[in-house]
């Protein structure tokens, strides 16, 4: 099994240079995402492929023009203050046009990390689109992806999961002129028979007739704090205590990820009326997966998996229709925006936690509003279900040179419930109450962050109708101590109740608490080798616990040639058990995150090489290996891989011209 899978991607590799030449020239520099690595790390957990990477990756390919683009557009480029961007502005008001970047490095909180991070998402050339539309002149891009665990599943070999133990993935995007895009992608999970078993695609057309932008295929809705509508992916509460409050929504946008079911599918337009007012209006129809039993469905499913007869039976098992229609108005630094969405199924809504609504049919109205000078923004959201609400409201202030502090408070009621939110929040957009405060700010001491999220949930959970409470708080501390050596420490702690049940079964709710304490070591000796070392300390407790982890790992990156880069890892980590375990994000494939958790007992390694042929080819490889001496498998019931070894093979090309 093992060299057939290795023949494939063998094969798969050989057909896509045969097809694509490589005489063609270079034209674009490939993406850089190491910069980004430190702000990703505490947003996604237990990631395969991300749907947020997948944004920032289009983010980077279609770079803002620093000179001229509005400050609603730079809102959405992520981890930048919003201070920042409006000190941009006013640069350009003063002086008439930025030349080069350099420039900035004299503005008051544009520290080296923010800078590098200005450097990736702008450009200094003009990129406004153009009025001819030349069919010949294009942007392609194609990436293939194949995924393989070493050792079967066992429901690989009992044959519960009846396809191959491969997991591929192939995706098309062709640009015309910004005119035109159209994007494809097809998908196979490990244990699905189908080569095919998802895909979808997406139109693109930009200035057609009267409208400024349709989409036809799939795509997504983000809308103000993300209460009603929002993409699958969202970053929340790390090392960046300020960002997740300021949310800049990308409004309708062309969707094609590996994310099966929470996406629309259908058309979309946005039309722009005056300089302060425009419309966006969709319509999606699909079917997704869900847990349908007669003519109801108790929740829907966003695994994707299609192997197993349960899962097979749950496979577009559901019909449903979204609609609604997305009004912005701007006057002077005011933005309000108003949603309408109704959202109806084939079968009816009827959910296991009695606070959610059932029914099949649910309308929902918005309203979202940002404000902002120089050194003070406030926005926020209010959706209504028409019988319940949710409501966040946030202000940032910016007054002190280096100093930014937020404070944020929600209130999401207990019956309410949107099935394409994903907003700030601690478990969901429903039952809960919560005050924020973060704070970030640099002196010649170092770069401080940190955060305060206290919550509850006032009709508990589903083990109890007991209120439940929790509080979570971050201090991160990163200094430069020499020329090319950089020290971050970091402390986080969460106490949260939970319902435990005693010796003589009674039930009670008591808190269980977790600290984790970090020490980063970052040396670069020369512009070709950077190394960085990690201690992690991991303490969680309960009413009948205390369980104790430990995580070291040292990096080793170099780039001994122009277009080479290998990257590994060596991880030891020493768990009591799964609640004391520690998170450690992989640097990886292009698109991929991997940031599982690591508990037990073993040792994690893991290498990755890139190599990049003429700027038109990304060819990339990672093997990685889990060593766990005092286990007899990983895994259970049909994911069960015997031994005490796990590894894994992916490998990925990427072609662009």
């Amino acid at each position: 099994m093992i060299s057939q899978r290795k023949t494939f991607i063998i094969v798969l590799s050989t057909i896509i240079f045969i097809l694509f030449p490589n005489q063609i020239a270079a034209q674009t520099e490939p993406l850089n995402m190491e910069e980004l690595e430190n702000l990703f790390e505490d947003a996604l957990l237990d990631e395969e492929e991300s749907d947020f990477y997948i944004r920032i990756e289009e983010l980077l390919e279609n770079k803002l023009n620093i000179n001229s683009a509005p400050i609603e557009l730079m809102l959405r480029i992520p981890f930048i203050d919003h201070s920042i961007f409006e000190k941009i502005i006013q640069y350009r008001i003063e002086f008439g046009k930025i030349f080069s970047f350099d420039e900035l490095k004299s503005l008051d909180g544009i520290d080296d990390k923010t800078f590098r991070l200005i450097t990736l998402f702008f450009a200094l050339e003009d990129l406004d689109k153009k009025s001819d539309f030349n069919y010949s002149k294009f942007d392609f891009e194609f990436r293939s992806r194949a995924i393989s665990d070493l050792q079967d599943k066992e429901g690989i070999i009992n044959g519960r999961y009846p396809g191959s133990a491969l997991k591929s993935y192939q995706r098309v995007k062709i640009n015309f002129e910004d005119k035109l895009q159209v994007k494809a992608l097809i998908e196979k999970d490990a244990g699905e028979t189908s080569f095919y078993d998802f895909s979808t695609f997406a139109v693109e057309v930009n200035d057609l007739l009267y409208f400024d932008n349709i989409i036809v295929g799939g795509f997504v809705a983000e809308f103000g704090m993300g209460l009603v509508n929002w993409a699958p992916y969202a970053i929340s509460k790390g090392t960046e205590p300020v960002y997740p409050l300021i949310k800049g929504g990308n409004g309708i946008n062309s969707f094609v990820s590996s994310e099966e079911n929470n996406f629309f599918s259908g058309i979309a337009v946005k039309k722009t009326f005056t300089k302060n007012l425009d419309v966006s209006t969709y319509y999606s129809s699909k079917s997704v997966d869900a847990s349908v039993t007669d003519d109801s469905f108790s929740s829907l499913n966003y695994t994707g998996y299609h192997r197993t007869e349960s899962e097979l039976r749950n496979n577009d098992a559901l019909s449903e229709i979204n609609s609604g229609i997305m009004l912005g108005y701007r006057i002077s630094k005011t933005n309000l925006n108003l949603l309408f969405h109704h959202t109806e199924f084939d079968k009816s809504f009827t959910p296991n936690n009695n606070l959610l609504p059932t029914g099949k049919e649910f309308n929902y109205a918005s309203l979202a509003y940002n404000t902002r000078n120089e050194n003070i923004f406030i926005n926020g959201e209010t959706a209504y279900s028409f019988t319940n609400f949710a409501t966040i409201n946030s202000i940032q202030f910016s007054i002190l040179k280096n100093f930014s502090i937020v404070f944020s408070q929600r209130y999401y009621s207990p019956n309410y419930f949107s099935f394409h939110a994903n907003g700030f929040s601690e478990s969901g957009i429903n039952n809960e109450t919560g005050y924020y405060a973060g704070v970030k700010f640099r002196n010649t001491f170092g770069d401080f962050a940190c955060y305060y999220d206290v919550y509850s949930f006032p009709k508990g959970n589903n083990s109890t109708k007991l209120q439940l409470s929790g509080r979570d708080f971050l201090f991160n501390y990163e200094k430069r101590i020499f020329k090319n050596s950089t020290i971050a420490v970091r402390y986080k702690t969460e106490k949260k109740e939970d319902v435990f049940t005693e010796n003589l079964g009674d039930k009670i709710v008591a808190s269980k608490t977790t600290d984790k304490y970090r020490i980063n070591l970052t040396y670069q000796p020369n512009k070709k080798i950077k190394l960085k070392t990690r201690i992690e300390l991991s303490r969680y407790k309960d009413l009948v616990a205390t369980e104790n982890g430990l995580l070291l790992y040292q990096d080793f990156s170099s780039n001994p040639y122009p277009n080479l880069y290998f990257i590994g890892r060596i991880i030891l980590f020493d768990t009591d058990s799964y609640n004391s375990r520690i998170y450690e994000f992989e640097n990886d494939l292009v698109g991929v995150m991997t940031n599982a958790p690591l508990y037990g007992k073993g040792v994690r390694w893991y290498g990755v090489i890139k190599y990049h042929l003429l700027n038109n080819y990304i060819v990339g490889i990672k093997y990685s290996e889990t060593f766990k001496p005092e286990v007899d498998s990983f895994g259970s019931g049909n994911d069960e891989m015997k031994g005490n070894i796990q590894s894994r093979l992916a490998m990925q090309i990427d072609i662009r011209f």
